[in-house]
């Protein structure tokens, strides 16, 4: 939520909840409650030929001020919050492991507005990582001024550096 509020200049309020089987009550199950269930679903299972419950089946509801996110985001605002999870799981990695893991972000200024943006590139240019982005838009640079970054453009199937 900490980044998306960057993102957004403090103008949205997001709140983040899991929709799973194996959550009651805000809490997980305990595993007597999931054998439990698993006991109770195994013949619908094997007639169904598939698992009918656990984290794949899993989904994270967003909420944006006030709304779910699946029906009423923008493009910018939903583009916003994928990159503020990405960039909150490498926290918690950081955080936990200790090791900053690279980030990949394919096409990345797509949807955004300028100030979304700006303010994306500079939460990017202070985490110390390597990041790979993919973009169409060469003045992209622009924003990452002063900061050390490659940037390399694909032409006739090889890659040419960019001054």
């Amino acid at each position: 939520a900490e980044k998306i509020l960057k993102i957004s200049a403090k103008q949205e309020e997001i709140i983040l909840a899991l929709e799973s089987d194996f959550v009651k009550n805000g809490q997980l199950i305990d595993a007597q409650d999931v054998s439990l269930w698993h006991e109770q679903f195994l013949e619908r299972e094997r007639l169904a030929k598939r698992c009918l419950a656990g984290c794949h089946l899993d989904d994270l509801k967003m909420v944006l001020n006030g709304r779910d996110t699946r029906n009423t985001a923008s493009q910018g605002q939903s583009r916003s919050l994928a990159l503020a999870l990405k960039l909150a799981v490498h926290d918690l990695i950081l955080e936990k492991s200790q090791i900053s893991p690279c980030l990949i972000l394919d096409d990345f200024d797509a949807e955004f507005d300028a100030n979304r943006l700006a303010v994306m590139c500079d939460l990017i240019t202070n985490l110390r990582c390597q990041v790979f982005i993919t973009s169409t838009n060469l003045g992209l640079k622009g924003l990452f001024q002063n900061k050390n970054i490659g940037m390399v453009r694909l032409e006739n199937n090889s890659l040419k550096t960019v001054s």
